[in-house]
């Protein structure tokens, strides 16, 4: 599963994915439709989500099975014009509300992947980061 099939890094990640035989499955969970021209492919399916704080049971069902997320939903630096609440919502709130919602897919006692994907000058430790972008992002990978 990946999250953020438009933006440059997930249309990369959706790329090497449909070449990589190893993959059988990828489901996108996408804020709106993939890019035109999309790609086509039978392991290929797409779930348009509006709400990345709320995952409800029934769109849990549909990914159940699934290894891993690759999380490359995010603002950059260069987007950053939102406050910093809207900044921490996209980039820091929306992964911390899919990674608990997607603990539970696999079952059992098979741990479920989850990739955050982040940018230059994320940094975990308190007052460290030297932007906006950093501490938000450095908040992510400290609940990751």
């Amino acid at each position: 599963m990946s999250q953020g099939g438009n933006g440059s890094v997930g249309s990369e990640i959706l790329r090497q994915a449909l070449l990589h035989p190893g993959i059988t499955r990828l489901t996108l969970l996408l804020r709106r439709p993939l890019h035109e021209p999309a790609p086509t492919s039978p392991k290929l399916h797409t779930i348009i989500h509006s709400d990345f704080l709320v995952y409800p049971p029934s769109l849990l069902d549909q990914l159940k099975g699934a290894d891993g997320c690759i999380w490359a939903i995010g603002v950059t630096g260069m987007e950053a014009d939102a406050s910093t609440e809207d900044y921490a919502l996209i980039t820091r709130d929306f992964a911390v509300a899919a990674a608990k919602a997607f603990a539970g897919l696999k079952g059992g006692t098979d741990k479920f992947v989850f990739a955050f994907l982040s940018a230059a000058a994320a940094d975990q430790r308190e007052g460290k980061a030297w932007m906006k972008a950093g501490a938000v992002r450095g908040a992510s990978i400290e609940f990751s």
